[in-house]
């Protein structure tokens, strides 16, 4: 007798990898730069839920720690918006939640922007216009986190942004 094992793909496999992490997050287990991630999500979750307890609080970081790992670069788009809609997280808190952990070169942080603010990869002509609206706004003081800020909301403002929001709402 044969024992199926079944594989699971996009939104499936992404769902699995969700349910498991939030149980099995423990900081002293991350890498250097996952701490310093880790901790900026710890410190986001005390400043807007002052009045959660201690387990309350672990318990919260450990499911957005959960969430910004969700890669849905393997997902097509209805898959990416399942996955969300399963979670019952809007576009807007998958998007905060992602900001929270860009890290990389300005080439990696607009790839990421690409993927969180219009779940696709970047095309290589956005991916060199947005890099060098960072870049130039740096060169003027900004700093990363500002500038980031700056291109999330003016890529918020395109229409391909809208037309996303958009399958949400349906």
């Amino acid at each position: 007798m044969t024992t199926a094992n079944p594989k699971l793909v996009g939104a499936d496999a992404e769902l699995f990898k969700l349910s498991l992490s939030v149980l099995l997050v423990e900081r002293s287990r991350l890498s250097d730069e996952d701490k310093i991630i880790y901790d900026k999500i710890e410190k986001y979750v005390r400043k807007e839920h002052n009045d959660f307890n201690e387990d309350k609080i672990r318990e919260s970081v450990n499911l957005i720690w959960s969430i910004a790992q969700i890669d849905l670069s393997k997902c097509d788009l209805k898959d990416r918006i399942d996955v969300l809609n399963e979670i019952s997280l809007d576009l807007e808190s998958f998007q905060n939640i992602k900001l929270l952990t860009l890290k990389g070169s300005n080439n990696d942080i607009v790839s990421s922007i690409y993927e969180m603010v219009l779940l696709r990869d970047s095309d290589e002509e956005g991916k060199k216009y947005w890099v060098s609206v960072i870049d130039k706004l740096q060169k003027e003081g900004k700093s990363t986190e500002s500038s980031i800020d700056e291109v999330v909301y003016r890529m918020k403002q395109e229409n391909e942004y809208r037309n996303l929001v958009s399958l949400f709402n349906t």
